[in-house]
């Protein structure tokens, strides 16, 4: 015998808090509830709208409140359960000959807020429920969110909405991310507080189709970085996780069933290097958050049974009459509540672990390779402009701002490659504030910036003009350093009259290497000194010593020798 399906009776919809009329009711052609565990929950109904009638109505109109409750058919003495609340996003119309026509109502739940805009902003000094937490009371949500301990530096919302940038950050720490109602949800899997749900193979579970498997099994994730205060790298690791989401007759998860049906090797470990980790803490919690998600794909299923408002993804459904193998407890991560035009009501659930399972998903290549990464690979070199070198750390550390990105959005302290670096050496040319910088991200993470160069633009010119530097043969002649100050030094390859050259800020002091004659020249507009607590030695064909006032040798003892002739000339000579 068929199990009874329960009619449409079971399902109370209300506009803007009221109880939708009678004849509402009755124009109802169907409804369609789906909700996701990591996507907004959205509501279809179609209405049987002869003579435009509700089409005209204000009931429905874009923003208006809705709700969907409902009951299962052994709960006829229980309340009825919200199913849906959210609002009106949508209108349209079917009005085609020969068919009746038909107004389409699509609505979301409240987390298609959080998909409205994008923003650029920094968080620091916070962990992940500190972010969640802000988010939901400046969207005007109520939260309710597990503590997280990992307190981050710095953390980009790299102009992402806030609804993206939330399931980023609950997917880093193991968390899921979804909104019921007025309230925002950023917690652990395992505290989500929801009686399990009874469905028997034959009765109220109509269709089922289980499916375990052992494909990306492992049974270690490793996360390697590498930590530049130390000096060391950073290996976070994890082999074990809180909470098992589907528990079957099939001995274990899929990782220990792979195990045993192909022996344990190196290839039952997962190594993750695409993702920079900024502490050890960060990376076991980052391991431990893809261990969960790949080891929750081991099993996944569909069903389709009586209509049930208690299965909601989070839920767990217990099922039986399936034999050993195939029943147990299933994680419901989507349900679908359809309320047909004949008036039966069903519903559709699926296992499918912490994935949403869009195509975009499954393009980025499995969960090592978060949102963030897949966004940020595109993202190749950027501009820079300098905002701090002041590192509080003294290891040769800017701050920049991203002027493409934001007007606002200033880095954490960024790296400076340098053509060498070292302990106590290397070249170290700090950039000045608001210079223009080339910055590259570590596994394009924009939380790890690099200054790896400095540019020139229209506003800040090169010390040398084009011309003044190269050769009419496209040769380079001069290379040169010079400070803010406009102390310089020239390497000058010009054919025929090489040289180096010292100038100071002045222009009037000098050091000048000419190559070409051989010739070191010095000149001074004030006093030359030379001090050495040892020998001065001047070894020369001719040394001349001229003064325009004045020559002075003074010296406890002073001999002068010669091998040949000796001459003192003077137009009066004193002897003491």
């Amino acid at each position: 015998m068929s199990p009874v399906i329960p009619l449409l009776s079971q399902f109370y919809l209300k506009f803007g808090g009221e109880q939708a009329s009678e004849s509402l009711m009755r124009d109802i052609r169907g409804v369609e509830i789906d909700t996701n565990l990591h996507l907004p929950g959205m509501c279809l109904i179609q209405v049987h709208d002869a003579g435009f009638r509700w089409v005209e109505d204000d009931l429905f109109r874009i923003g208006q409140d809705i709700e969907i409750e409902s009951r299962a058919a052994e709960d006829e003495q229980r309340a009825a359960l919200k199913v849906f609340a959210g609002q009106i996003t949508a209108i349209e119309g079917a009005y085609l000959e020969g068919d009746v026509p038909t107004l389409i109502v699509r609505a979301y739940d409240r987390s298609h807020l959080l998909h409205r805009g994008t923003s650029v902003r920094a968080f620091r000094q916070s962990t992940d429920s500190d972010i969640a937490s802000r988010i939901a009371r400046e969207r005007g949500f109520q939260a309710e969110v597990d503590s997280t301990s990992q307190v981050h530096v710095q953390i980009f919302q790299d102009n992402q909405s806030d609804y993206d940038f939330l399931l980023e950050r609950a997917r880093a720490v193991g968390h899921v991310f979804y909104v019921e109602d007025r309230k925002l949800f950023f917690k652990k899997p395992s505290n989500i507080s929801r009686p399990a749900v009874e469905l028997d193979f034959g009765s109220s579970l109509l269709d089922f189709r289980p499916r375990v498997t052992v494909a990306s099994q492992v049974k270690e994730v490793s996360v390697r970085g590498w930590d530049p205060a130390t000096k060391r790298e950073l290996v976070g690791q994890a082999t074990s996780t809180d909470f098992q989401p589907t528990r079957t007759g099939w001995n274990g998860r899929g990782s220990a069933i792979s195990e045993r049906a192909f022996g344990g090797s190196d290839a039952g470990k997962l190594v993750v290097t695409s993702q920079p980790i900024a502490s050890q803490a960060e990376g076991d919690l980052l391991a431990r958050s893809l261990l969960s998600e790949l080891w929750a794909n081991d099993v996944h299923a569909e069903g389709r049974g009586i209509g049930n408002p208690r299965i909601r993804p989070g839920t767990k459904v217990n099922i039986t009459g399936m034999g050993q193998r195939f029943g147990g407890e299933y994680f419901v991560t989507w349900a679908r509540h359809v309320f047909d035009a004949d008036g039966h009501f069903l519903t559709h659930f699926g296992v499918k672990g912490y994935g949403a399972g869009t195509l975009s998903e499954l393009l980025a290549g499995g969960p090592e390779h978060s949102d963030r990464g897949a966004q940020a690979g595109a993202r190749g070199l950027a501009i820079g402009i300098v905002t701090d070198n002041k590192d509080p750390e003294n290891q040769g550390r800017v701050k920049v701002k991203y002027p493409w990105l934001s007007d606002d959005a200033e880095s954490d302290w960024a790296r400076l490659a340098a053509p060498m670096a070292g302990s106590g050496r290397g070249f170290f040319y700090l950039p000045e504030i608001n210079d223009e910088v080339v910055v590259a991200f570590e596994h394009g993470d924009l939380d790890r910036p690099f200054v790896i160069g400095a540019l020139w633009n229209g506003e800040d010119a090169p010390p040398l003009t084009a011309s003044e530097a190269v050769g009419g043969d496209g040769a380079v002649n001069k290379r040169i350093i010079k400070t803010r100050a406009g102390h310089t030094i020239t390497l000058d390859d010009t054919s025929g009259a090489e040289k180096i050259e010292i100038v100071d800020k002045t222009g009037s002091n000098r050091i000048v290497i000419d190559s070409a004659s051989n010739k070191l020249s010095i000149g001074m507009a004030g006093d030359i000194e030379v001090e050495t607590d040892t020998n001065v030695k001047l070894t020369g064909i001719n040394i001349t010593l001229e003064g325009r006032s004045k020559v002075e040798l003074k010296a406890p003892q002073v001999e002068l020798a010669a091998s040949g002739r000796a001459k003192i000339s003077g137009a009066t000579l004193e002897l003491n």
